[in-house]
C-alpha cells in the first residue's frame, strides 16, 4: 500500500463538518476499492493525490497548508460505494477553467486505489458559475429564433458524407422544410469532405435552401452547420457560416474539449446558437460492459450535460429513446442538468438525434420533455411518399402530443390523428407503431 500521511488523512475526514460549501467544488463518486484498500482509505488516497499531487509532504511544504489545500471527505458509504469529496475552489483558478476542473475530478482514476471509479455528479458553487456566461441563447432565445413558443422543434439531418451529390441532398432537405420541418442539421460526420459537399460549397447552398423555404412558408427555417474540427479551423468555419447566414452551429464538446468550446464562442465572436452532439462520450458514460458486468469506471451523462451547458451549449444531445441509440431515462438527471437553475447560466435544449420515427416520437417527448429538438433523418428523407409527407407527419404529432399526457392519452391522440390522416396512418404502419409499447412503458 502506498505511504500516506495518516495525520493528513485523519484531518481531511474530521474537517468536513465545518466547511462553507460555497468555497468548494463538491464531487460525488462511486468507488469499489481495490484489494488491500477500504473504501475510506481509497477515498483518502484519491482526495490527497488529486488535490495535492503527493501522498506525503515535500521537505519544503507546510503540513498545515497542505491540509488547507486538500480535498475533504464529506461522506462515505461502504454499502453503496458512494464517496463525496469537497475540493477547495482555489484549486481551479479563473484562468484554468473547465480543463483544470476535469483534471481534478478525474485524475484519481489513473491510480490503483480503486477497482471501479465513477463520477456521478458535481456541485459547483456560485463563485465558480459566475465565471461563465453559458449559453448565449438558451431555450428562450432559440424559441425566439424560431418563433416557436412551446412545441418541440423538428430537424432533418443532411447526410451521407459520400456518394450523393449536394444538389440531391439540398432537394430532399427543401421538401422537408416545406413539409413542416424547422431546420436542417449537418450530420456528425458532415464537416469538410472532398467534393461538392465540402464546407465552403455546402454551407451557402443549404443556407439558401433554408432561406427560400422561410419565404415560401412564412416560418423561420434555419440551417445548422457542423464546425466540429480543430480550434483554428473551427473559428474559420464559424465565421464563414455566420457570414453565409446559417442559423446555428454544431460542435462536439467531448471530442473538441469543453474549454475549447468556451474559447471558440468568445474568440470567434459569432453570435449564433451552439448545439453540441458529444457523440462518442459513451466511451466514458456507459457503465457495465457485457465483457465485465457491473464494472463502472467513467463519468455520468449528468456531468457531461452540465459542463456542456456551462461551456456555452444552447442545446445538448441527450440520447434517443426507443431506438438503437444509448438513451437516457425519462426526465433523468442528464436531462434535468440542462434545465435546472445554475445561477446565471441559461437553460439548454435537449436534442434527440438518430433513429427517430413517427412511431417513437411520443417516447422522446415523454423522455426529454417539451424543450427538445427532434432531429430525424431517414424517417423523413425516406418516408413513404416522400420527405414532405414525412415532415407533415412529424409536425402533426409534435403539435398535438404533450409531454404531460399519460400513456393512454398519448395512444388515444395518435390513433385519433391517424384515423383522419392517411399519410400519418401509412407512416405509423411502415415504422411498425405499437400502441402496446407506449402503454407498457
Amino acid at each position: 500500500m502506498p505511504p500516506i500521511d495518516h495525520r493528513e488523512s485523519r484531518e481531511i475526514f474530521s474537517m468536513s463538518g465545518s466547511i462553507d460549501r460555497e468555497q468548494y467544488i463538491i464531487t460525488h463518486y462511486k468507488f469499489v476499492p481495490n484489494e488491500g484498500f477500504t473504501l475510506e482509505n481509497a477515498a483518502a488516497h484519491i482526495s490527497v493525490i488529486t488535490s495535492l499531487r503527493t501522498l506525503t509532504s515535500l521537505p519544503y511544504e507546510s503540513r498545515k497548508q497542505r491540509v488547507q489545500a486538500a480535498g475533504l471527505i464529506l461522506s462515505t458509504d461502504k454499502h453503496s460505494g458512494q464517496v463525496t469529496i469537497a475540493y477547495p475552489l482555489n484549486l481551479c483558478g479563473v484562468n484554468e477553467g473547465l480543463t483544470q476542473l476535469l483534471v481534478i475530478i478525474s485524475s484519481g482514476v489513473e491510480y490503483y486505489y480503486t477497482d471501479e471509479f465513477w463520477i456521478d455528479d458535481i456541485e459547483l458553487p456560485a463563485a465558480f458559475l459566475r465565471r461563465y456566461q453559458g449559453p448565449r441563447f438558451g431555450i428562450k432565445g432559440i424559441r425566439e429564433h424560431f418563433r416557436i413558443p412551446s412545441r418541440p422543434l423538428i430537424g432533418v439531418i443532411a447526410k451521407p458524407r459520400f456518394g450523393v451529390p449536394l444538389e440531391r441532398i439540398a432537394k430532399l432537405c427543401r421538401e422537408s422544410l416545406l413539409g413542416g420541418v424547422d431546420f436542417i442539421a449537418d450530420d456528425l460526420l458532415m464537416i469538410d469532405p472532398p467534393g461538392d459537399l465540402a464546407f465552403m460549397s455546402r454551407v451557402p447552398v443549404l443556407t439558401e435552401v433554408a432561406r427560400n423555404a422561410s419565404k415560401s412558408t412564412g416560418e423561420p427555417k434555419w440551417y445548422v452547420a457542423n464546425i466540429g474540427t480543430s480550434f483554428r479551423r473551427a473559428i474559420e468555419y464559424a465565421r464563414f457560416a455566420r457570414d453565409s447566414g446559417v442559423g446555428a452551429l454544431l460542435i462536439n464538446a467531448f471530442a473538441m474539449g469543453f474549454a475549447t468550446i468556451e474559447e471558440l464562442i468568445i474568440e470567434a465572436d459569432v453570435h449564433l446558437p451552439i448545439i453540441t452532439s458529444n457523440m462518442g462520450v459513451g466511451l466514458l458514460t456507459r457503465p457495465g460492459l457485457s465483457e465485465s458486468p457491473g464494472k463502472s469506471t467513467g463519468i455520468s451523462e449528468t456531468v457531461i450535460s452540465k459542463l456542456s451547458r456551462i461551456a456555452g451549449a444552447d442545446a445538448v444531445h441527450a440520447g434517443t429513446s426507443s431506438s438503437e441509440c444509448y438513451a437516457q431515462d425519462a426526465w433523468g438527471p442528464a436531462v434535468l442538468a440542462l434545465q435546472v437553475d445554475l445561477q446565471n447560466i441559461r437553460k439548454s435544449f435537449a436534442v434527440a438525434e438518430g433513429d427517430l420515427t413517427v412511431a417513437n416520437v411520443w417516447h422522446n417527448i415523454d423522455t426529454l420533455g417539451p424543450d427538445v429538438m427532434l432531429e430525424a433523418c431517414s424517417s423523413i428523407l425516406a418516408y413513404p411518399d416522400g420527405p414532405a409527407n414525412g415532415a407533415k407527419a412529424f409536425r402533426k404529432l409534435v403539435e398535438h402530443l404533450r409531454h404531460d399526457m399519460n400513456p393512454d392519452e398519448a395512444v388515444a391522440k395518435i390513433l385519433e390523428l391517424a384515423k383522419s390522416d392517411k399519410n400519418l396512418r401509412n407512416g405509423l404502419k411502415y415504422y411498425k407503431f405499437d400502441p402496446k409499447s407506449i402503454k407498457k412503458d
